[in-house]
């Protein structure tokens, strides 16, 4: 939660005061970090609350408008870096692709602190386990949600299915990788990446969530977890970049 790109100027999260339901916007300091001062003058000791987690490349936020549903905001939650914190019960927010990735690549990255010490990638097809990704044209709703233990899940509409393909410490402050290259299904925590089984095929992701799964149109399966950034590019950067994101995250998060 800090200023990623120089020419972006724009706020970074709209946070909602708990006690009178205020709303502000909040951007960043002379730093190009979030402004504390400004958090804290104006929360005057009330908890917060997060509405929107902007998008500062020009894409389409992550959005909660329902107060119990909301993360709770914490200013140093990951090695003192701020964060969102679901609690797993009913938190969740969602983001509406008005440009849906699609293609065969994909690659994805989020900085967290996991709750269970399980990483691993979902996936929905059917019904069955993911090995077709031909399927996921034909999805009327696609997801990339972050959770528990480092998950990263690509998901659609339809019945669920899970594929364990790492782990991480319980507890930990870990940077959850996902990709898809060349139809070929990639996951891991803390910056590494386990291959997963999945032949060529386009995706159609139109929407992507974090904090909860979805099912059926609707969030499911809420996962407790810290959540500090997330960076997610229709195609695949090429592994200098994808080593960059995944430093850049790390050195956020305190992570060596």
């Amino acid at each position: 939660m800090k200023r990623l790109y120089s020419a972006y100027a724009g706020p970074l999260l709209r946070l909602v005061r708990s006690v009178d339901d205020a709303e502000m916007d909040f951007g960043v300091d002379q730093f190009g970090n979030l402004d504390f001062l400004a958090i804290a003058s104006w929360a005057g000791g009330s908890a917060l609350l997060g509405k929107r987690w902007y998008n500062q490349f020009g894409g389409d936020d992550y959005v909660q408008t329902v107060k119990a549903s909301m993360p709770r905001f914490s200013p140093m939650g990951i090695n003192g870096a701020p964060c969102f914190v679901f609690d797993g019960g009913n938190d969740y927010m969602k983001a509406f692709l008005s440009n849906p990735i699609t293609g065969t690549d994909l690659f994805a990255a989020a900085l967290m602190r996991t709750a269970t010490g399980v990483a691993n990638f979902d996936g929905i097809v059917n019904g069955a386990a993911i090995s077709d990704l031909n399927d996921f044209q034909s999805a009327t709703s696609c997801t990339v949600n972050w959770g528990t233990g480092g998950t990263v899940i690509l998901y659609r509409s339809g019945a669920q299915s899970t594929t364990a393909v790492g782990t991480a410490s319980v507890d930990a402050n870990v940077v959850a990788t996902g990709r898809i290259s060349g139809g070929n299904l990639y996951a891991g925590a803390n910056g590494t990446e386990a291959a997963g089984e999945a032949t060529a095929g386009n995706l159609n992701i139109e929407e992507s969530w974090v904090g909860a799964r979805f099912y059926n149109d609707v969030p499911n399966n809420q996962m407790p977890v810290a959540l500090a950034g997330v960076a997610m590019f229709g195609g695949d950067p090429g592994a200098t970049d994808r080593g960059a994101v995944i430093d850049y995250l790390k050195s956020v998060g305190g992570i060596t």
